[in-house]
């Protein structure tokens, strides 16, 4: 049973500013209470025992607000003083963390899926991350992920319209002892092609996910990004514009 999850928290949320005013976020309020209560509950019903949010912009509002509300979770913060793009803030995160396998959540989706199962899937797989996706028809909005009937992600598509296809859910387990054995610099963004970032591809004998507008690929075919397919419910954080 996974029994940690990072939650990523640190997000600006610059196009949300209009309608949530000073509010991160994840605290954007849902039926009165704010977005990461809903993650936050899920897991806590799932059989996570230990959260770690990996907080930067208005910290103050999440760590006031989760202050003594979830009395059998064990929850910390990974602070981020000033920013380190979102793969220092996921590497930040897992040096709280104890686990061999952790779950990894975006913290303005929310994806509803059993993680008892895509922890079987991943084990089965033997994958050093896995990424939860959800099938779709008739969308724009998102990117496309390809995968191949070993269930390997093999690419990622820009966004466009699409009959169907196969949307990253937000949701990834990942291989802590295999990520944090990177030397990865203190702060990088996967999702820029950063000089930094191909030194360790190159220096690295091990897997690199690459995170491509939140998606994780893999950069070394030995070992592969396992897919996992869901058809739980997704929501998320958008301004109307978004």
């Amino acid at each position: 049973m996974i029994r940690e999850a990072v939650i990523l928290a640190g997000g600006l949320g610059t196009r949300l500013r209009p309608v949530v005013n000073e509010l991160p976020k994840v605290m954007a309020p849902v039926n009165g209470k704010p977005f990461l209560h809903y993650i936050i509950t899920t897991l806590e019903q799932q059989g996570i025992t230990s959260v770690v949010l990996a907080v930067g912009y208005l910290k103050e509002s999440i760590m006031a607000w989760c202050d003594g509300r979830y009395p059998n979770l064990s929850i910390c913060f990974a602070i981020e003083n000033s920013p380190l793009g979102t793969g220092g803030a996921i590497a930040n995160a897992l040096h709280h963390c104890s686990n061999d396998e952790v779950l990894l959540l975006n913290g303005d989706t929310y994806f509803e899926l059993s993680y008892q199962d895509f922890l079987n899937f991943h084990q089965n797989q033997d994958s050093v991350c896995s990424l939860a996706l959800k099938p779709m028809q008739d969308f724009d909005r998102y990117g496309c992920v390809v995968t191949d009937a070993q269930h390997h992600i093999t690419s990622f598509l820009e966004k466009s319209y699409r009959v169907i296809g196969l949307i990253n859910a937000g949701v990834y387990l990942i291989d802590r002892k295999e990520f944090m054995r990177i030397s990865w610099p203190e702060v990088f963004s996967f999702e820029k092609d950063d000089d930094s970032v191909r030194t360790v591809i190159e220096a690295s004998s091990s897997i690199l996910l690459h995170l491509i507008d939140r998606f994780f690929k893999t950069l070394q075919e030995e070992s592969p990004v396992a897919a996992y397919m869901a058809e739980g419910i997704l929501k998320g954080v958008f301004s109307q514009k978004n």
